[in-house]
């Protein structure tokens, strides 16, 4: 049990890790560009702390919908 927990949280560390490297990235690269410096007040350009946030709690989504399609959830 402790393995199968351990391999989950493994997993699941690693879609976060991506799904921050890219929102991240994807941030960074909308800072560099020549039209978000003349109008930032128009991109939504978040905080890393925000990003961090998200990037973690974003695999959870990914989860329920896997419990609701294989049947996990029953009305």
């Amino acid at each position: 049990m402790n393995f199968v927990l351990c391999i989950s949280a493994m997993v699941y560390a690693c879609v976060a890790i991506c799904v921050f490297r890219f929102a991240y990235n994807v941030n960074e690269d909308l800072k560099q560009r020549k039209h978000y410096k003349k109008h930032p007040e128009r991109y939504g350009v978040m905080p890393v702390w925000a990003i961090a946030i998200i990037s973690i709690l974003w695999p959870l989504q990914i989860i329920g919908l896997l419990i609701y399609l294989f049947g996990g959830y029953k009305r």
